[in-house]
């Protein structure tokens, strides 16, 4: 996480004697509550940060080194392997601000409790926001929806399909389309059964026989579920990566799973709740790729200055930044309606 976070003061206030002593118990505010709520960024670890230097950034996919290593004979010149140019899509950045006023008499008698409380719940808010925004792209993406309060939101990957899609496609010519979006055991869904280790299983398995734009297995090895704050699917989540036997019965076997995967939950993605809705996420893959991206173009400002009028001093925080995706390999949705049949 880049922790680049501006404060700043206009130059009236700057120079003003009231204002002077204030400056540095503000700032120090500012910073420990930034810091102190990033904790609460539950999709840190399922976006992956990209710096930004203009408005918007171009992302090219490119193909892996067609056929990799091969034998040569001693002293023997390697195979100049070939890469193909990808899907390509723009992201843009969009400007995201809030702000609250102090009046001047408050500060003037010092009574800052009311900018610090302010400052506060503003840090507080900001990541909230961001978390409220990365729940939305990844429900929106799963249900088709293209909006946000009221705003259009790109919930494609680079193909131009949305990110979890039935038949996403290559570039390079006979590769056949693939799957990010599954539906689950139906039989275990009449029995109240969403999450498994058959079904886990299953689903991994589909995951890591990916293939990359050459038609070659895509190396996929999920790591992580990210699951809603779903009583249901915490229950059998947690049940079957803790147990010490075969999960689901009482068998003196080794399972295989425990140890394997982090657990994400965020009351973000309740509205796939219904349908307990779960993803599989290889984190590497998605460090390494374009996956899914959260492209920072300006880090946070927060600013503070007095109105011309009423000369009550306003904080006003401030970034730009765009939750995205280019590629869609990194991450698989389960018992989705609609969804290819494991």
């Amino acid at each position: 996480m880049n922790t680049g976070l501006l404060f700043t003061v206009s130059g009236e206030l700057a120079n003003s004697i009231f204002f002077k002593d204030l400056y540095a118990p503000l700032k120090s505010v500012v910073v420990e509550k930034y810091t102190e709520f990033a904790t609460t960024d539950t999709f840190k670890d399922v976006f992956k940060e990209v710096m930004s230097d203009s408005f918007a950034e171009s992302y090219t996919s490119m193909t892996d080194l067609i056929g990799g290593f091969e034998q040569i004979s001693e002293g023997g010149v390697p195979k100049i392997s070939e890469r193909m140019e990808g899907y390509k899509k723009f992201v843009e950045n969009f400007n995201y601000a809030n702000s609250f006023v102090v009046t001047r008499n408050a500060i003037e008698d010092n009574k800052i409790s009311g900018a610090i409380n302010g400052l506060t719940l503003m840090m507080r808010n900001y990541w909230l926001s961001r978390n409220h925004e990365a729940g939305a792209f990844l429900v929106n993406a799963v249900n088709g929806t293209s909006t946000y309060k009221g705003k259009p939101m790109d919930i494609t990957s680079a193909d131009g399909l949305a990110v979890f899609h039935t038949a996403h496609t290559s570039k390079v010519e006979g590769v056949a389309t693939q799957s990010n979006k599954y539906a689950g055991d139906a039989t275990e869904q009449a029995n109240g059964i969403y999450f498994s280790s058959d079904l886990l299983a299953k689903a991994e398995t589909i995951m890591q026989n990916v293939k990359d734009d050459n038609g070659e297995i895509a190396g996929i090895s999920p790591d992580t579920i990210i699951i809603p704050n779903d009583a249901v699917l915490k229950k059998q989540v947690f049940g079957v990566l803790g147990a010490d036997k075969v999960p689901e019965t009482d068998k003196n076997a080794f399972n295989y799973l425990v140890g394997r995967y982090n657990v994400i939950v965020s009351q973000e993605l309740n509205p796939l709740a219904a349908n307990h809705i779960f993803f599989l996420l290889d984190s590497n893959y998605n460090s390494v790729v374009d996956g899914l991206i959260y492209q920072n173009r300006e880090n946070l400002r927060v600013r503070a200055y007095s109105e011309e009028k009423t000369e009550n001093i306003v904080f006003a925080g401030a970034d730009r930044h765009c939750y995205s995706a280019i590629d869609w390999r990194e991450i698989m949705a389960f018992n989705v309606v609609g969804g290819s049949s494991l």
